[in-house]
């Protein structure tokens, strides 16, 4: 375990595998904090038992891997936003985040999740982000809309437990990403990655 020294700065990002490897810590981070969190809040006063029974941890490991893609997304979104103004050629990035997508996902080999289902879901997800471009970089508040909904949809937990509103799992989304997007703003080498990241395609 290594640690921080006070006062130190992260280091900046400014290359391919930087980049690649802050879309994949965040997106596991906001994805599972998401599940964690609101699991253990409709759980209540039973959350430690229900976390220790081999069922549930099934259900979770499986739940985590369904999300992880749609995290990749949204982080994504969020990070594609910020360098767009500072990208010569747009399309290309775009097309670049794409490529990083693709070598995120084939760095996993998720559990609980047939490789159908990953293979359909990743792809899913590289397509959605080829379609950040059709409107104006979105306010982060705005960005989980539609993904939250389908995470909502597969949390670990039975419907009646669930609930019927995802506004505290949407709620807890837009907080981590609002978080991701204030790391990246000050750690990304704005140009200098997005002509890095272009430049895959």
């Amino acid at each position: 375990m290594s640690l921080k020294i006070f006062g130190t700065r992260p280091a900046p990002l400014c290359d391919r595998a930087a980049a690649q490897d802050f879309l994949d810590r965040n997106a596991a981070f906001v994805s599972q904090k998401a599940i964690f969190e609101y699991s253990r809040a409709a759980a209540g006063y039973l959350w430690q038992p229900l976390f220790s029974e081999v069922q549930f941890k099934e259900a979770l490991e499986r739940s985590r891997w369904l999300a992880y893609p749609r995290g990749v997304v949204l982080v994504a979104e969020v990070m594609e936003g910020i360098l767009r103004p500072d990208a010569s050629d747009q399309a290309a990035l775009l097309s670049g985040f794409q490529h990083i997508a693709q070598a995120v996902f084939a760095a996993h080999e998720p559990r609980g999740v047939t490789p159908e289902e990953w293979s359909e879901l990743t792809s899913a997800s590289v397509e959605q982000i080829g379609r950040f471009q059709v409107r104006p970089v979105q306010a982060v508040k705005d960005i989980p809309s539609s993904l939250a909904e389908e995470i909502f949809a597969i949390l670990p937990l039975h419907e009646k437990v669930r609930g019927r509103d995802p506004v505290l799992l949407r709620n807890n989304i837009i907080a981590n990403l609002l978080q991701v997007h204030e790391d990246f703003d000050k750690q990304a080498v704005k140009r200098e990655l997005a002509l890095a990241i272009a430049a895959l395609t």
